[in-house]
């Protein structure tokens, strides 16, 4: 299985979000499939919001933010980032991908 036949789809999945100042709490990156996988945790610099999202990327194509949350709440989002986390160490490609096409 490779990354590039569900960039398509991944993609239409993808949803705009503010460009604003961000700064990153944590994230996370490994290899997966003919690519990478990566969680991010961000804080906006000019309020309490913060955001947790995937990306997959490619040599040359990337799609995020994937299964995006926002929150005023840095605890909610702490255990939404450690969800993701636990998911994508463990769960199978095929499943990710398709939790990730389907906004679920």
């Amino acid at each position: 299985m490779v990354i590039g036949g569900f960039m398509k789809d991944l993609k239409k999945s993808v949803i705009s979000i503010s460009k604003d100042d961000k700064e990153i709490v944590d994230s996370y990156q490994s290899y997966f499939l003919d690519g990478y996988i990566g969680l991010v945790f961000n804080k906006y610099t000019d309020s309490d919001k913060y955001e947790v999202y995937i990306y997959i990327k490619t040599s040359n194509e990337i799609a995020s933010p994937l299964l995006y949350k926002t929150s005023n709440d840095i605890n909610v989002m702490k255990e939404y980032y450690t969800e993701l986390l636990n998911y994508i160490q463990k769960e199978e490609p095929d499943i990710i991908m398709n939790r990730c096409i389907s906004k679920d």
